[in-house]
């Protein structure tokens, strides 16, 4: 999917920039952005989260089988959860390089920066075993808290054909890139079943009818990826002759491969063990959307202003049609014409 949006992306921009061969220019942008993103505000897919079978539950599954050599051991699966916080603020730096005439340009943008969030969740697992001719069940709860820091990678290649002084076609390719780790401190509370039953198979009579809780401190890593193509039109309405008003109306078409992250588990006891988890990858569509100013200060010399807003509307993956990854904020450049 990733590799066709790309191509299809550069088919665009160079269809774009074979129409009406013309003298190139060259300019360059040093740009600053603030961009929202509530990409960890987001509540649904916590089911469709993949987790692999974690080191101390094989271990487990080896000491059930030297009491029962044929139980089938140990399953855990994930369940719903939930989170809360706010919008994930960045601070972009970087820059825009342009070429092409009067009509037609091709527009090279890069933009990095690194952010920090609070995050709260809540997320419950099913731990269950079959041995000893029996079946049991815990439900496990967990609940955690902390701070994530993040790193953000923004590429983009767009090119836009002038029909005249008031309309423009516009169309071109976007990559995203954002890596997160953070740092968390939770509990973990269950029920007692499945130890009972062990008890009870290794001829301990005690038995726990109470609920069980457990300190832990998480480390977490993560990484996403987003391969973006857009196509739409823009509409100029010059203010003045140093000032002209625009708006940028794109449609885009996305896809987020299958990413995955680590979490290292530590308790107070200092047992430490190793879990991955997987989500599924996501297509989504929406608008890209941008409103802006751009203020001429001479004649080598322009200053662009504008908010921009793009909707990312899962339409297959573990994320619901009515839960989209939203980015929006304010994006200022300094242009140079050589």
């Amino acid at each position: 999917m990733k590799k066709q949006l790309l191509m299809s992306g550069f088919a665009l921009a160079t269809m774009f920039g074979a129409v009406g061969a013309q003298a190139a220019e060259i300019s360059i942008t040093p740009r600053f952005g603030l961009y929202f993103d509530n990409t960890e505000q987001r509540q649904s897919g916590f089911g469709g989260i993949e987790t692999t079978a974690d080191t101390d539950l094989a271990d487990l599954d080896e000491l059930i089988r030297i009491l029962d050599p044929t139980a089938p051991g140990f399953t855990l699966t994930p369940g719903e959860g939930a989170g809360a916080s706010t919008q994930v603020l960045f601070p972009l730096f970087g820059a825009s390089v342009t070429i092409g005439g009067e009509r037609t340009q091709v527009t090279f943008t890069g933009l990095y920066g690194k952010a920090t969030g609070t995050i709260r969740t809540i997320t419950t697992q099913t731990l269950t075993l079959e041995a000893f001719g029996f079946e049991a069940t815990d439900q496990l709860v967990t609940a955690t808290t902390g701070n994530s820091r993040y790193k953000r990678l923004d590429l983009e290649l767009t090119a836009q054909h002038r029909l005249n002084e008031t309309f423009a076609l516009i169309g071109g390719v976007r990559y995203e890139r954002v890596t997160g780790r953070g740092t968390f401190t939770g509990t973990t509370t269950s029920s007692s079943n499945i130890s009972n039953l062990i008890s009870l198979a290794a001829g301990d009579g005690d038995i726990d009818i109470g609920i069980g809780s457990q300190a832990q401190t998480f480390i977490n890593t993560s990484e996403s990826e987003t391969y973006s193509i857009r196509a739409g039109a823009a509409a100029f309405v010059p203010v003045s002759r140093s000032v002209l008003t625009y708006v940028n109306g794109l449609v885009h078409l996305s896809h987020s491969p299958a990413s995955g992250g680590t979490t290292i588990l530590t308790t107070p006891d200092g047992q430490v063990s190793t879990a991955e988890s997987r989500i599924g990858g996501e297509t989504a569509f929406g608008p890209d959307i941008s409103v802006g100013m751009l203020l001429r200060m001479s004649d080598n010399v322009a200053l662009d202003l504008r908010y921009r807003g793009i909707f990312y509307f899962p339409i297959s993956g573990p994320r619901s049609l009515d839960d989209p990854r939203v980015n929006h904020g304010l994006n200022i450049g300094l242009t140079f014409s050589l």
